[in-house]
């Protein structure tokens, strides 16, 4: 909240399609993909409507998202273990790791890992088991439909719906299956392409090495910097209670799924037991045998199986107790914490959050005002800049991608029709640099202006295309 300013580009693509919700403006999908809904602009711009279109806005409302998402799991658990050990399940979500809890900056995902806790929340009711077994067997779909990276989850969820159909409410699961499943066909028709779904088996040996390090980033086993994604040198105590502290949240998600084959333990635990080793097991699958995964970053792809993993524990601290359990998982909560402390990079410093440049965005809209009073409302510039500065400017001005490639058409038109126009750069988008877009003008014969305004190099020149 301190930093809410600090939201990339993607997260910026959000608030702005949440605004032209405001204008009467709908879309099914969120801009720019056709594997998101747009069901996140949607929240925010019922936010913006109450409280204004700001970044803090948005950061608040995510916020609200993920703290639902730890409420209904903690409720869940409670049913089954009592407070004290349902609170320390809950743990690991509350302890973020960088793996989700960049989500709630940047201000979309959120609502598809909290629909996702909804649906165990709903398919474990018991206060109204039959309305529970239709709408968390419905909310199977919704939460494909708000992500399809929601897949992972799926089979957890399934297996839970099945468990319901098993003990006489086939009925209602059918019913709630069919309905979300309606929904998500009609959703989809006619939408262009396919969703990047794409598994090929030749990815394990790449991504393992990757997986290896996200994994143990989420588990608390490593801390790695979330702005430089740079390992954080620990002091060697440190450094082992990490290790045991990650090597014992393994091992209890691992019980979590072999305490089924013990009928000793509840069934609702077994249950719960069961379906969140399946959610870690079906993302870390999904993680090894994607094209998408890249870099440290990537540890965001884990965030379906992460948000399961207190339901996985539900069985060990049911076999040990509160106290017990809590003795035992205490290195693995200091763990959890460090590495998702670490994890908000340049946000913290030690044990204190800080206000950063990029996150108060003091300098963004100096520039802002600078580029109003030149009498440019349209300008250039990297995606990561781009929408990030159209939704700090209020869209006074827009940005356009400076490559083309647009979520956004009306830019790139307003872009084109500016009779000054203006290229914007700045030091932490290193891959597009200002010398390579002066050689191409001076190439073309364009005379243009360099300018330096705060800390951001502006290339500014005559539009010899725009309407006179």
């Amino acid at each position: 909240m301190l930093n809410s300013a600090a939201l990339n580009s993607d997260g910026a693509v959000v608030g702005l399609q949440a605004r032209a919700v405001l204008r009467g403006h709908w879309s099914w999908f969120l801009w720019g993909t056709n594997y998101q809904a747009s069901f996140d602009p949607a929240m925010h711009a019922l936010a913006f409507a109450l409280f204004g279109a700001k970044p803090l806005t948005m950061v608040c409302g995510t916020l609200a998202a993920a703290l639902l998402m730890i409420a209904l799991a903690f409720v869940t658990l409670r049913r089954h273990l009592g407070d004290a050990a349902a609170l320390l399940c809950c743990a690991p979500i509350v302890f973020a790791p960088h793996a989700y809890n960049h989500f709630i900056q940047m201000g979309f995902r959120q609502w598809a890992l909290t629909s996702f806790i909804a649906a165990v929340a709903l398919l474990d009711s018991a206060r109204r088991p039959r309305a529970g077994a239709v709408a968390g067997s419905a909310l199977i779909a919704l939460m494909v439909y708000l992500d399809i990276f929601m897949l992972q989850a799926v089979p957890a969820l399934v297996l839970l719906a099945l468990f319901r159909a098993r003990e006489g409410r086939w009925k209602e699961v059918l019913a709630g299956a069919l309905s979300g499943a309606a929904l998500l066909v009609a959703v989809r028709r006619g939408l262009p392409g396919e969703a990047p779904t794409q598994l090929h088996l030749d990815r394990l040996a790449h991504n393992f090495p990757l997986f290896a390090k996200c994994a143990a980033w989420v588990a608390g086993g490593r801390a790695f910097d979330g702005t430089s994604l740079q390992p954080w040198s620990a002091p060697w105590p440190l450094a082992a209670l990490q290790i045991c502290g990650a090597a014992a949240l393994l091992a209890a998600v691992v019980f979590g799924g072999a305490a089924w084959l013990r009928p000793r333990f509840p069934a609702g635990v077994r249950q719960l037991g069961l379906a969140g080793l399946i959610a870690a097991g079906a993302s870390a699958a999904g993680f090894l045998l994607s094209t998408w995964p890249t870099d440290l970053a990537s540890d965001r792809y884990l965030a379906p199986g992460a948000v399961a993993i207190p339901f996985a524990l539900a069985p060990a601290a049911h076999w040990l107790g509160a106290r017990r359990f809590a003795l035992a998982f205490t290195p693995s909560v200091i763990a959890l914490l460090i590495a998702g402390w670490i994890g908000y990079g340049d946000l913290v410093r030690g044990p204190l959050p800080v206000r950063t440049p990029r996150g108060t965005a003091v300098e963004e809209r100096f520039v802002g005002s600078e580029m109003r009073a030149l009498g440019i409302h349209a300008a250039a510039a990297d995606y990561w800049l781009a929408y990030r500065l159209s939704f700090i400017w209020g869209e006074d001005p827009v940005v356009a991608n400076i490559d083309g490639w647009e979520r956004m058409p009306d830019y790139r038109r307003a872009f084109e029709q500016q009779p000054r126009m203006a290229y914007l750069f700045h030091p932490s988008v290193p891959q597009t640099p200002p010398w390579r877009f002066e050689s191409r003008l001076r190439a073309r014969g364009v005379p243009y202006q360099r300018r330096e305004i705060a800390g951001f190099t502006v290339l500014l020149f005559d539009n010899p295309r725009a309407p006179r």
